[in-house]
């Protein structure tokens, strides 16, 4: 039943074939792109998330500091200190919610 490439049976299922071939090519790489599109996407959801921990980290790491003023510190010093570490607060609080 297999003709020659001149139109008939077996010259049409062949470039059904390589049709179907070119078809499943272009899906693969469509699929290929779209995974790597999410890997990319989760690396940087994941490096967001470690850059906001380590600015937390380092926000606590200064509060714990300011915990303990010296004695001789002046009032205003203490309260610019105050007002820093509640800046710090907030800023942690707010990256909370992410």
């Amino acid at each position: 039943m297999e003709r020659g490439s001149d139109g008939t049976s077996g010259g049409r299922l062949r470039r059904c074939i390589i049709k179907a071939q070119r078809l499943l090519s272009h899906s693969l790489s469509y699929l290929e792109n779209e995974l790597s599109n999410l890997t990319l996407e989760r690396i940087e959801q994941e490096l967001r998330l470690l850059n906001a921990n380590m600015a937390e980290a380092n926000d606590i790491a200064m509060l714990a500091a300011y915990s303990s003023m010296p004695a001789d510190l002046a009032e205003d010093s203490r309260q610019a200190l105050r007002r820093l570490r509640d800046k710090m607060m907030e800023r942690a609080k707010t990256r909370a919610d992410l």
